[in-house]
């Protein structure tokens, strides 16, 4: 998942992945990493559709071809 200009360091985009402590949302362009707090804070901006910036959600192939 994306959130374009959602840094709010550089105004950079966001990314959510995972690595071997757990997932985490960091920033493509300056590197920077969401707090746990930013974290819930973002997401919860995300479920309620208050998130000012555009959010691309990304569907992995084998769910898409499940749907069909």
């Amino acid at each position: 998942m994306f959130w374009l200009k959602g840094c709010h360091r550089c105004g950079g985009d966001l990314y959510q992945t995972v690595d071997i402590y757990g997932p985490y949302i960091a920033c493509l362009q300056c590197s920077r990493q969401l707090s746990d707090g930013e974290v819930l804070a973002l997401l919860e901006a995300r479920a309620h559709g208050e998130h000012e910036g555009i959010v691309i959600e990304l569907i992995p192939v084998e769910a898409e071809a499940a749907a069909a």
